[in-house]
């Protein structure tokens, strides 16, 4: 009999789980732009960011076709910096990644040379994919991207 109460209350425990898990409300997605709006007035930079949204190709070399960049970066030594870009179409999404791979590491290349301290905000850089954006953050301040983000 013992055993039976066990595995009857072990079911529903399960059970139970189950459907709370299934009830729980679904995340709703993240908007790309609010997301960006909140990284720039809630996250933490070493210095204020300037727009040097004008520079994207300077910054990033050349993007797909119709891609819209909006780039905000510290001024001096500094490396922050917070990236919104975004192409007309999700295959495009690798040329991107690609750049911002090839930007985080000649800011590290240049970082060793020059300022080595700021080494560990690129090394911790934080990306995402939304759809056809792609966001990028460089700061101390992780806590507070991954709560924006993630």
């Amino acid at each position: 009999m013992n055993k039976i109460n066990s595995v009857i209350a072990l079911v529903l425990v399960i059970a139970l789980s189950a459907l709370a898990f299934a009830c729980a409300p679904a995340k709703a997605p993240l908007d790309p732009d609010a997301a960006f709006e909140k990284i720039l007035s809630e996250v933490k930079f070493a210095e204020t960011l300037e727009d040097a949204s004008s520079y994207a190709e300077y910054t990033l070399g050349e993007l797909p076709e119709g891609a819209e960049a909006r780039i905000y970066t510290a001024g001096g030594q500094n490396v922050d910096c917070a990236m919104l870009i975004k192409v007309q179409n999700e295959a495009d999404i690798s040329v991107v990644e690609n750049a911002v791979k090839a930007y985080i590491e000649s800011m590290m290349d240049e970082a060793q040379h020059y300022d080595p301290a700021q080494l560990p905000k690129l090394e911790k850089a934080r990306t995402k994919v939304l759809g056809t954006s792609y966001i990028v953050v460089v700061t101390d301040d992780i806590e507070a991207v991954n709560r924006i983000l993630y």
